[in-house]
């Protein structure tokens, strides 16, 4: 592993946030950039990621499938000719799949065989098993888009310059990736679900993300977030668990629980709270960028 300084302005001075995995993970003390550092060593990456897929591959794929239309309709609003679009980072193909639904001509690459087989074989899609920094093409762009994939990168200012180079004038860059600053990251601090080193390296905020895209030569059109009726049921049920430790360390006492009708009234509960409040109300996370997902689109002269 090597020490290097921050990813995003080039700082040299950090905090300690935490250490998770067996990686300390520090805050850049001038612009608050998140990352892993010592960076994990590229032989390392290159075994996680050679043939890396989805843990659950029929439940990620309504999730992505869910969020690519939510996106789509997000760039919408900005890139409206619906001409050449790359996907990086394409994984098994459902956000091309989605985009090619509504009329884009769509192109992919991703580091992975076995999701770039998955993409070709069996959704008939053109992607190519590629490094992300390294690809070359003589073509340009009207969009790229960087799904769930920048969190990933040990270069992320270097990335960003290479979409700049392949997107024409006037084209657009979606960026999604968590958001440390969601309401779930300041709640559950090191124990947030994307905190996983060495598969994730790079913890963006609206700042941070906005830093970059403004330094490798991008204007910010957009900036957003968005979240799950899970995450917020996940953030009241953390707060009342710390409220109820808390209680529990200063009367010196435990909750005992009863066991008597325990699984109909967990049921009853599961239905009213996850479902209904938090179905109902999991938007507000949306306000303020508090949601667990980050995007921000960048627009190039």
């Amino acid at each position: 592993m090597q020490q290097v300084g921050c990813l995003v302005c080039s700082n040299d001075k950090f905090n300690l946030f935490c250490n998770k995995n067996r990686f300390r993970i520090v805050k850049c003390s001038k612009c608050d950039f998140i990352f892993v550092n010592p960076i994990p060593s590229r032989s390392e990456l290159d075994k996680f990621y050679k043939n890396f897929d989805y843990r659950s591959p029929i439940s990620s794929e309504l999730v992505i499938r869910n969020d690519a239309k939510r996106s789509l309709r997000v760039i919408s609003r900005f890139a409206t000719g619906k001409q050449d679009l790359l996907d990086m980072g394409c994984g098994r193909g459902f956000f091309l799949d989605e985009a090619r639904a509504i009329g884009w001509k769509v192109f992919g690459i991703d580091y992975s065989q076995k999701t770039t087989d998955y993409a070709s074989n069996m959704l008939n899609l053109d992607v190519k098993r590629d490094d992300i920094l390294l690809y070359q093409t003589n073509k340009k762009f009207s969009l790229i888009t960087m799904n769930q994939v920048i969190e990933h990168v040990l270069q992320p200012k270097r990335l960003i310059k290479k979409c700049h180079d392949l997107l024409n004038s006037n084209g657009y860059l979606y960026i999604a990736t968590p958001n440390i600053k969601s309401l779930s990251a300041r709640v559950f601090g090191c124990e947030f679900e994307h905190l996983i080193p060495p598969e994730h390296v790079s913890f963006f905020s609206k700042k941070t993300l906005t830093w970059l895209l403004r330094d490798c030569g991008f204007k910010v059109s957009y900036r957003g977030s968005w979240g799950y009726p899970e995450n917020l049921a996940g953030i009241i049920k953390k707060l009342i668990k710390n409220r109820n430790k808390s209680q529990r360390d200063s009367e010196g006492n435990r909750l005992i629980k009863s066991s008597k009708n325990f699984s109909v009234t967990k049921n009853i509960k599961y239905t009213i709270f996850d479902k209904w409040f938090c179905g109902l109300f999991y938007k507000l996370l949306e306000i303020d960028n508090l949601g667990i997902n980050l995007e921000v689109i960048g627009y190039k002269d």
